[in-house]
């Protein structure tokens, strides 16, 4: 067959193929670029708000000790009353950031993950984030301690997976790959059979 009709179909047939297996490389490397940049970003957010909200906790409480004991010292009235006063609106502000942190921290935990073990994880933290905020208010500065220390490893464990999950894609994309590129092989071998069936 030397009709170059269709040499030039067959030429169109196989540029069109593989521009369009790049094309669709590339948006499913575009996407996944850009998710795995969001929940990066999330990632560090997670993090940071989680380690401010457990300092502040746990100086709110030591700060709340402190002013129990120039209660209980009593020193001279006017300078007690100062320095307590001056306690008192540290703790007012720090306790304020603390609800605020608790709230933003509870909104990026997802209650209701797919994943099994990463739900049970985000609630276990829930609750620690809840402790540790009511204990912040107590004068138990090394029962709030540990209470910290306990959220941060449950903490450390949720970061741990989320960044597995960065690592390894979504399902979504495993999906698509994993489908997608017999597809494309097939689609390959169907063009070079076409080619050596016609010349």
């Amino acid at each position: 067959m030397d009709d170059p009709k269709i040499y030039t179909a067959i030429v169109g047939v196989i540029a069109a193929w593989i521009t369009a297996a790049f094309a669709f490389f590339n948006m499913l490397n575009t996407k996944h670029a850009k998710t795995s940049e969001f929940r990066q970003q999330w990632i560090d957010k997670l993090r940071d708000e989680t380690a401010e909200l457990l300092s502040t906790s746990m100086l709110v409480s030591h700060l709340n000790k402190e002013r129990a004991e120039l209660i209980q010292n009593g020193l001279e009235k006017n300078k007690a009353e100062i320095k307590i006063k001056e306690k008192e609106k540290e703790i007012l502000d720090s306790f304020q950031k603390i609800m605020r942190l608790r709230v933003t921290i509870s909104l990026r935990i997802n209650k209701n993950d797919k994943n099994a073990s990463l739900r049970n994880l985000n609630n276990e933290f829930l609750s620690w984030l809840n402790n540790v905020s009511c204990m912040a208010d107590s004068q138990d500065f090394e029962s709030c301690k540990k209470c910290a220390i306990s959220a941060q490893k449950i903490a450390s464990q949720i970061l741990k997976k989320e960044w597995e999950r960065v690592k390894t894609g979504e399902l979504a994309f495993k999906l698509t790959v994993f489908l997608c590129v017999p597809f494309l092989i097939v689609g390959l071998t169907g063009i070079v059979y076409l080619v050596t069936k016609i010349t």
